[in-house]
């Protein structure tokens, strides 16, 4: 099943959403408002 996964974009585009999220909110820098905006839309 995870090879028939791995090759879907959907898949693939929710599994980069979910690390660039994982990325926002482990950075040093402050939460903007801005920021707190797109986490909220992603």
């Amino acid at each position: 099943m995870q090879v028939v996964l791995k090759g879907n974009k959907e898949y693939n585009q929710l599994i980069n959403s979910r690390y660039e999220i994982l990325e926002k909110l482990d950075s040093r820098e402050p939460l903007t408002s801005k920021t707190t905006n797109q986490l909220q839309n992603d």
